[in-house]
């Protein structure tokens, strides 16, 4: 009878072993936190690179008869101002 493990024993290993399960997915948990943080960061950045692209490829705005539109020139007759 003295081979077989006693309530006490059997209750620490499965404390232990409970124990042990918790820490490991605790620590699963803070790595995969910190893993998916760094892809929103990069999903971001990636987005924001997509639209710096994007709007170095745009066309300039142009005018009514098609002529390209540069600051300090006056609107079109007709056009309305977007400021406003």
């Amino acid at each position: 009878m003295g081979s077989q493990p006693n309530h006490q024993d059997v209750y620490s290993a499965l404390n232990k072993l409970c124990a042990q399960t918790d820490f490991d997915v605790e620590a699963q948990l803070a790595q995969q936190k910190e893993l998916d943080e760094a892809e929103a960061r990069r999903l971001v950045e990636e987005e924001r690179t997509h639209l710096s692209v994007d709007l170095l490829h745009c066309e300039p705005p142009t005018r009514l008869d098609k002529t390209p539109l540069r600051s300090g020139q006056p609107m079109p007759a007709g056009a309305q101002n977007p400021t406003e």
